[in-house]
């Protein structure tokens, strides 16, 4: 099975599930919001790292305006048409998405709809 798991804030236990479902032979591609200001857990490669797995932080290509409110809504939607294009790129047989913004994940939600792929929102922290 093909697997896009992306953790908009890039913590550990979304890019653990990533690993444990390549080493059970799916193919996944963990993809993040390498520009959100937050720790985040081992998102580098590892030699353990099986080769039906792959990690990718993406970017706006500029510096994220956290504190000016109609910015970062152009952003965060912005974002969400990157990870459309993820979704069109990989073709994934199901999505699993956490951590993001309403206005993205809904941008990602439809893009799975018109790929025909499943889509998990992980609700993780409110």
């Amino acid at each position: 099975m093909r697997i896009l798991v992306h953790d908009y804030s890039g913590h550990p236990s979304q890019v653990q599930l990533s690993r444990a479902l390549a080493a059970r032979g799916h193919e996944v591609r963990h993809v993040y919001a390498r520009f959100f200001q937050t720790p985040k857990g081992p998102l580098a490669p590892a030699e353990s790292d099986p080769s039906n797995f792959d990690i990718a932080g993406l970017d706006l290509g500029e510096e994220f305006a956290k504190y000016a409110f109609v910015k970062r809504v152009r952003q965060e939607i912005a974002y969400g048409k990157t990870m459309a294009r993820e979704v069109e790129r990989m073709r994934p047989d199901v999505a699993i998405s956490s951590n993001m913004p309403l206005d993205p994940q809904a941008i990602l939600a439809r893009a799975c709809r018109e790929a025909h792929c499943g889509f998990v929102f992980w609700l993780q922290d409110i």
